[in-house]
């Protein structure tokens, strides 16, 4: 979301200019929707908390901006689903990551 700044001076008239969210924020975001992937691929154990989901999440993110492969991020939630969560080897995590990268590549 954008912010609507206006701006004064006592000669010239207002005039308004859009300022773009902080990178903080729109990272937030981000690592938010990914969350939401692993929501909808995931059927996730019930001792799986906000914050945790939320941590691998932003690992995820970060790994995705630091050129990370796509064959490492998918050992990475492999290594998340099976040995973190107890999970079965499911092929989720590579919809995961193949839908992370496209969000952050979306959003630069």
């Amino acid at each position: 979301m954008t912010e609507l700044q206006l701006d004064h001076c006592e000669r010239a008239p207002v005039r308004a200019r859009i300022l773009s969210p902080p990178i903080a924020a729109t990272e937030h975001g981000l690592v938010g929707a990914i969350v939401d992937v692993m929501r909808n691929f995931w059927d996730l154990p019930a001792d799986c908390n906000e914050g945790e989901l939320f941590t691998y999440a932003e690992m995820l993110f970060d790994r995705i901006q630091a050129g990370d492969d796509k064959d490492a991020l998918y050992r990475f939630l492999t290594e998340v689903e099976v040995d973190k969560w107890d999970m079965p080897a499911s092929d989720a995590h590579r919809e995961i990551v193949d839908r992370s990268v496209g969000l952050i590549g979306n959003a630069g």
